[in-house]
């Protein structure tokens, strides 16, 4: 038993260590692999979003309405606006268009279980993601983030030694000097305009998670001197099996949702972004038109209070997928 002495006197001193900064060192916020840590990359801003709505910012605001979808509610929806017109809180938990459909659901999910059992969920998004394109096909890494560490919340994600949680601060200190348990970096170079993450934070917190989008893109549907028609993807539905079966992808999708605002007894709202261009009649229009008449007939408690392509101005919007803050307001109207 003698030669067992060394391994249990260490496992003394590593779980005194564990518990002394589990008491004194570490908050806990970071402890997790949801983030890369990578010195030298930082990680994309919609990790930080997804992260800071859905785990850290927003998780004990009730709300009787909540919102999910893409970017273009995430900077296109202001919630305190919204909340005075309607008589109702509003929570914006929308993120990225690169959580892709599936990314939709997951965030939907967790919306409704939510513990104050939110009475509305809205899924907000722009007409420009069409469903069966391949760039949203199936589980993106931002959609595998939300299933899998929020949605799941699988136990190996929480339970960890809380020295994991000292990777960030060992970087901080190594490659920017900071002995900080939270990201450093004031400013995300892809969008120097932002403000810092933990002004981003705030932001949230005082918006119920909506903000500006601060700078413009020089978009051609814009910059035109006149509405150009809008290239909508014919993407919505497919062939498969070599052409014998026929999939609704964009009914399949809202489906999924519908059912699962059903099964919690809150109502589901589905909102599309207005667009800069000109709308016309084509295939894909009417293959978009047909499949939310199936998916009314069969969830006849679904409300769509706007048609789903919708023209407004260019000078409401910043680029084709977002609009002005002036242009947001308006959407109440």
């Amino acid at each position: 038993l003698h030669r067992l002495w060394p391994f249990a006197i260490a496992v003394v001193a590593i779980s005194c260590l564990e518990l002394l900064i589990h008491a004194f060192g570490n908050d806990g916020h970071y402890n997790t692999d949801f983030f890369d840590f990578s010195p030298v990359q930082q990680d994309v801003l919609s990790k930080h979003v997804i992260y800071e709505k859905f785990s850290r910012v927003l998780t004990q605001i009730p709300s009787q309405t909540v919102q999910v979808g893409d970017s273009s509610g995430f900077y296109g929806v202001i919630p305190a606006e919204v909340s005075a017109a309607s008589g109702k809180d509003y929570l914006n938990l929308s993120c990225c268009g690169d959580t892709g459909w599936n990314g939709y659901y997951y965030g939907a999910k967790i919306a409704l279980q939510r513990p104050d059992k939110p009475r509305t969920l809205v899924l907000h998004i722009t007409p420009f993601w069409a469903p069966a394109s391949a760039t949203f096909y199936g589980d993106n890494a931002l959609a595998v983030l939300l299933r899998d560490y929020i949605l799941k919340d699988d136990i190996w994600h929480r339970i960890r030694p809380p020295s994991a949680g000292y990777r960030l601060r060992i970087t901080n200190l190594v490659y920017h000097g900071e002995w900080l348990d939270d990201f450093p970096y004031d400013l995300h170079t892809a969008q120097p305009h932002y403000p810092s993450l933990r002004g981003w934070r705030e932001q949230f917190r005082q918006t119920l998670g909506w903000v500006p989008l601060p700078w413009a893109i020089d978009d051609p549907l814009l910059t035109a001197p006149r509405p150009l028609p809008c290239k909508i993807e014919n993407a919505w539905s497919e062939d498969r099996y070599l052409g014998l079966m026929h999939e609704d992808s964009l009914y399949i999708h809202l489906q999924r949702i519908a059912r699962l605002a059903r099964e919690h007894e809150a109502r589901l709202v589905i909102v599309t972004n207005p667009v800069p261009c000109e709308v016309v009649e084509d295939e894909a229009t009417a293959d978009i038109a047909r499949q939310l008449a199936r998916l009314r007939a069969d969830y006849p408690e679904v409300a769509v209070p706007f048609a789903f392509l919708r023209q407004w101005p260019q000078n409401a919007f910043k680029d084709r997928w977002h609009l002005t803050t002036e242009g947001a307001r308006a959407t109440r109207a």
